[in-house]
């Protein structure tokens, strides 16, 4: 099935936004199914996508890294995700990241920048790490 649970978003975004405070509970928290989101890549059975995660809090905003070969299509992409509305996700925009290599392998973000650890075709070849601003815009430029 070619979707990615909510729940693992919601057991990121929980673990990132209190990993610092000092948040204690009286009991142990439970966890609950509160809504689904599906990426925009064609369907392709078998199993989920969505290969890394990341979320920033402060623009409420979850990256979702899918990479996938179908019909001679390579479809290497990071998907951003507005959880303004945790019961109702709503993808923002699907950036294509093959310019830069041939898979997502880890992505992380942080004060609006988003780094995405790139595979490349020929695997034994060096990765590389790009830098883009959440909006998809290059950074190279820049540094």
């Amino acid at each position: 099935m070619n979707r990615c649970f909510f729940v693992w978003c919601c057991i990121v975004a929980f673990a990132q936004e209190f990993a610092t405070s000092n948040v204690t509970f009286a009991k142990s928290p439970q966890l609950r199914l509160l809504s689904r989101w599906q990426n925009a890549l064609p369907p392709q059975g078998g199993g989920g996508l969505c290969e890394s995660i990341a979320f920033e809090p402060q623009t409420r905003r979850l990256f979702v890294a899918n990479s996938l070969v179908t019909g001679g299509q390579r479809y290497v992409r990071i998907e951003v995700v507005n959880l303004d509305n945790p019961l109702q996700p709503v993808t923002e925009a699907s950036l294509d990241f093959s310019a830069f290599g041939a898979d997502v392998s880890s992505i992380a973000v942080s004060n609006g920048v988003l780094a995405a650890a790139m595979i490349q075709t020929v695997k034994t070849d060096s990765g590389r790490v790009v830098f883009v601003d959440v909006s998809g815009a290059d950074l190279r430029p820049a540094l």
